[in-house]
């Protein structure tokens, strides 16, 4: 018999799987843990804090006028979604939201690179004109 959840191979008469203590009854059959179960709540609850931390409250601030807290709240995303894969790992739904935002940072990190670059430039080009 093979554990359902994390896929060991148990044997006869084990109560937990020795693996990921997942509990097995006596008649061999799997027992769902709700632990699992809330677990995966709390790390969905998580992620979507994160989202919210990553898309609207920036577009909140920026309406306000306070721009540089767009990067404390992108830090304050990526925070919570690291904590939510470290406690969490089997939470695919923080797996792919934390790639997600690690990739937009990085692209967004190479826009401003790209951009400070080229205003370098310009203002050289400028300089040798006058």
């Amino acid at each position: 018999m093979y554990c359902s959840n994390c896929g060991n191979q148990c044997k006869n008469g084990d109560r937990f799987c020795e693996k990921c203590g997942n509990p097995i009854n006596t008649n061999g059959i799997i027992i769902e843990n709700n632990q699992q179960s809330e677990d995966q709540e709390t790390a969905n609850l998580l992620t979507l804090i994160a989202i919210i931390l990553f898309f609207p409250v920036p577009f909140f601030f920026n309406s306000l006028g306070y721009y540089g807290l767009n990067g404390i709240s992108y830090l304050g995303a990526l925070t919570l979604l690291i904590y939510t894969r470290v406690k969490y790992p089997k939470n695919i739904f923080a797996k792919v939201l934390m790639w997600i935002v690690i990739v937009l940072g990085i692209l967004g990190a190479i826009a401003m690179l790209i951009f400070f670059i080229s205003c370098s430039l310009a203002l050289r080009d400028c300089q040798n004109m006058g």
